[in-house]
């Protein structure tokens, strides 16, 4: 299928793009034989647009195959009530710094109908996991991590990690020293723990 874009993301004189299925999943919104198609997006060269990352993850997940790992997704969002203030948040005011607001869990009925939502659909999804804040979810490890006797396989890793935290802190970006002060949960930016 192609499109032609007119978004500024394609040159005017070359503005088609070619759209690639990728997943096809049954519709939860409007049931029946309705579908949902994610696709890769290509410019008429064949080559992948500026927005496809989809494109560069599937080559960099086809070379490590063997290892079968996950892909998960995080999406971040906010859920507001009807008066425009963050769900959870007490009328007429701001939480604290900590608390309820930071640690705590809302929405759970929201979060179940979009986990059965995709479930309907067929994603491989497992379940949900509320983090810190509300709503932040969980990385997944790969296989042998996974499997009996992956601790190991866990604290090779962060040993890996640990000799390359300087180098890792440069480029997580500006002024995460003053986030990572080591006075809650976070420890010190300069010091490594394992």
């Amino acid at each position: 299928m192609t499109v032609t874009k007119e978004v500024k993301s394609a040159p005017g004189h070359d503005s088609d793009v070619h759209l690639r299925p990728a997943a096809i999943f049954k519709d939860p919104f409007r049931g029946g034989k309705n579908i949902l198609v994610l696709v890769e997006t290509y410019n008429n060269d064949g080559t992948p647009t500026p927005t496809n990352f989809r494109h560069h993850a599937r080559k960099i997940m086809d070379l490590a195959q063997d290892k079968h790992p996950w892909f998960g997704l995080k999406q971040e969002y906010t859920l507001f009530d009807a008066d425009g203030i963050p769900y959870g948040w007490p009328k007429g005011g701001f939480p604290g710094p900590q608390g309820p607001c930071y640690c705590g869990v809302f929405a759970l009925d929201l979060i179940e109908v979009h986990y059965r939502a995709c479930l309907y659909a067929g994603t491989k999804i497992s379940g949900y996991r509320d983090g810190r804040p509300p709503l932040d979810g969980p990385f997944l490890p790969r296989l042998e991590r996974r499997e009996k006797g992956g601790i190991k396989a866990i604290k090779a890793v962060i040993e890996k990690l640990g000799k390359r935290h300087t180098g890792h802190i440069a480029v997580y970006g500006e002024d995460d020293d003053l986030r990572w002060t080591g006075r809650h949960e976070s420890g010190h930016i300069s010091s490594y723990a394992r």
